[in-house]
This record gives C-alpha cells, sequence and structure tokens, in this order.
C-alpha cells in the first residue's frame, strides 16, 4: 500500500509468485499512425506469444487514487515489490508480469517497461 502525508491510502499493489508468462507482441510496423489510431490505441485488444517465458512475479492489480496519478506512485510501489518480492534479490523487470491490464494498465506496463512487448500472464493458471 502507499499511503500519502496525509495519512491516506492512495495506492495499492498486489502480487503473487507466478512460473510462467507470455510476452505481448508488437503490433505490425506497417500500421499507419492517424488521429483515430491514437485516440482509440489504449483500447485496443492484443496478442500475445504463444511460448510462455519464465516469470516470477506477477502483479495482479495495481491502483492508485485518480486524484494522485502520474506521480510516479505505482512505479514507487513496484520497485518496492521488485526489490522485496524475493528475499536479497532485486527482480529485474523481465521476471515481472501483468495480469490481463486494463487500458491504462497497458500503458502503464509499457512505459514501466520501456517495452510494448511486456510479460502478461493469466490468473488463472
Amino acid at each position: 500500500m502507499f499511503i500519502s502525508n496525509e495519512k491516506k491510502i492512495v495506492g495499492c499493489l498486489i502480487a503473487e509468485h507466478i512460473k510462467k508468462a507470455f510476452r505481448v507482441l508488437s503490433e505490425p510496423a506497417d500500421q499507419k499512425i492517424t488521429e483515430n489510431n491514437v485516440l482509440f490505441e489504449h483500447r485496443r485488444a492484443w496478442q500475445c506469444a504463444a511460448k510462455s517465458e519464465e516469470a516470477l512475479c506477477g502483479v495482479s492489480r495495481i491502483w492508485v487514487f485518480c486524484m494522485m496519478r502520474r506521480k510516479k506512485i505505482a512505479s514507487r510501489m513496484l520497485n518496492a515489490v521488485r526489490n522485496t518480492f524475493i528475499y536479497g534479490t532485486y527482480l529485474n523487470k523481465n521476471e515481472i508480469a501483468f495480469s490481463d491490464p486494463t487500458p491504462s494498465g497497458k500503458l502503464f506496463a509499457t512505459k514501466y517497461s520501456k517495452t510494448p512487448n511486456f510479460l502478461v500472464y493469466n490468473l488463472l493458471t
């Protein structure tokens, strides 16, 4: 949890141990960027690789109070998870996967991972 200076909960992250995840596949490079594409980019579904990759930490949920967004709270919480999830180990960004992110979550995962090909996992597996 992330608690503000006003002693209010403004963020929460839930993580779990996982063994495998799937890489989000990039969009074709030949797609033209139009105003409509930009507006609907964050709503579009995506495809994942068929072959799984090893992952250690699954981010089930990230929530930040709407008035506190864009202040690096989600990034700070995820950095704390990377530092404390496995004792004595700092997780690499390639060892973390996100569960079926919302459109906002997809944008966050892309920015945090510094790649549109971040890892995702299924909560049911």
